[in-house]
C-alpha cells in the first residue's frame, strides 16, 4: 500500500557535516503537488539501557548536557558505531559508561528521538547486570554512576528529577514489565 502522505525527495543540499550530525536542506514534492523545505538533522541511530541490579537499583549516569545547558540523572546510551549491532552496542555502553556488564539483556522498544527534524531511532534495552570493574568513557564524557532504587523512581519523575526522555521511556518500560504501571 502506497502512502498518500509519503513526500518525494526532490533535491538534497547538505549543508554541515560534523563529528555526530550533518544537516541536509532537503526539498520535497507533498502530496498536493506543491513544494516544501526540510531540514533534516542526520546521525547514526543509538541504543538505551536500563541496567537493574539483583537488587533493584537501576544503574543510572549523570551527566552535564552542553545543549540544554543541565546536568541530568539518565540510563546509559550511546552511538551505534559502524557495523556494529544494537544489542553490541547496548552491552559496549553499558561497560564504558557504568562499569556493569549485563546477566541478561531484553530488548524492550525502539523509537525516533526527534522525528519532526532527525533521523536518530533509539533501540532500548532492559538488562539485568553486576559490576565487572571500572567505568571507561570516551575521553569528552564526564560521568558519574549513581545507583537508584526502582521505588524511588517514581517520586524522582513526578518531583522532576528524571528529566531526560529516553530515560523516562525505559522507565515506563521498566515499570509496565514489572507489574509496576497500572493501564488497560
Amino acid at each position: 500500500m502506497v502512502s498518500v502522505f509519503r513526500e518525494k525527495l526532490v533535491e538534497r543540499r547538505q549543508v554541515y557535516c560534523g563529528k555526530i550530525v550533518t544537516l541536509n536542506v532537503d526539498t520535497v514534492v507533498l502530496p498536493g503537488g506543491g513544494l516544501a523545505g526540510r531540514e533534516v538533522v542526520a546521525t547514526r541511530d543509538s541504543v538505551g539501557i536500563a541496567p537493574v541490579t539483583p537488587g533493584g537499583n537501576l544503574v543510572m549516569v549523570r551527566q552535564y548536557r552542553h545543549a540544554g545547558g543541565v546536568e541530568l540523572l539518565e540510563i546509559p546510551a550511546g552511538r551505534i558505531d559502524a557495523g556494529e549491532s544494537p544489542e553490541d552496542a547496548a552491552l559496549r555502553e553499558l561497560s564504558e559508561e557504568t562499569g556493569y556488564r549485563a546477566l541478561e539483556l531484553t530488548k524492550t522498544a525502539g523509537f525516533y528521538l526527534a522525528v519532526g527534524f532527525a533521523t536518530e531511532y533509539m533501540h532500548l534495552y532492559q538488562a539485568l547486570v553486576e559490576p565487572d570493574g571500572d567505568p571507561h568513557p570516551d575521553d569528552d564524557e564526564y560521568l558519574q554512576v549513581e545507583l537508584v532504587p526502582l521505588s524511588r523512581i517514581p517520586g524522582m519523575i513526578k518531583s522532576g528529577e528524571i528529566e531526560d526522555a529516553k530515560t523516562l521511556a525505559a522507565l515506563l518500560h521498566l515499570a509496565w514489565t514489572r507489574g509496576l504501571a497500572q493501564g488497560d
